[in-house]
This record gives structure tokens, C-alpha cells and sequence, in this order.
């Protein structure tokens, strides 16, 4: 089996998407990523948060990532390209 967690800080949020193909992970490290759950591969980090991102989530959709952090923001991010949407 693929090591999907690599040396990063612990994780303290994952979500599976809709489909089962990606985790998405947050982490103390102030990010969130998505990996390939077939293989294990990380697809793409999110970061942009300054504090631990405590929570994250998928739209029933599987389109968006959300994600909440201690920095007291929420981020609206696309999960086929990482690009961050808005923040709240």
C-alpha cells in the first residue's frame, strides 16, 4: 500500500470525495491536500491559510474543497485545479 501521509504535521481533518477516487487532508502545517486514493499520490496542496487548517470538506458535488483553519477563515478552493475560489 502507497503511504499517503508523508512527513507533514499531524493531520487533524480528511474527507473522501463523492466519486471515492481523493482524500483531501488538512493539516498543522497550514494546508490541505489532495491525494489519489487508487495509488496514494498527492494530487496538488492547498495552502494559503496562516493557522492550522482544523476542518475540511467536499461539495456533494465533488467540485469544491472547504476548508476551515485556525486563522479564523474559511477557503473555497476547486479540487480539479487547486485554485483558490474565495475566502471566508
Amino acid at each position: 500500500t502507497a503511504n499517503i501521509v508523508e512527513k507533514i504535521e499531524a493531520v487533524t481533518s480528511l474527507r473522501v470525495t463523492p466519486d471515492g477516487d481523493c482524500a483531501v487532508t488538512g493539516s498543522e502545517s497550514n494546508t490541505a491536500r489532495v491525494w489519489r486514493l487508487i495509488d496514494g499520490a498527492k494530487v496538488r496542496v492547498l495552502g494559503g491559510h496562516r493557522g492550522e487548517v482544523s476542518t475540511v470538506c467536499v461539495t456533494p458535488n465533488g467540485k469544491h474543497v472547504v476548508t476551515g483553519s485556525n486563522d479564523k477563515t474559511a477557503r473555497v478552493w476547486r479540487i480539479d485545479d487547486g485554485a483558490h475560489v474565495r475566502t471566508l
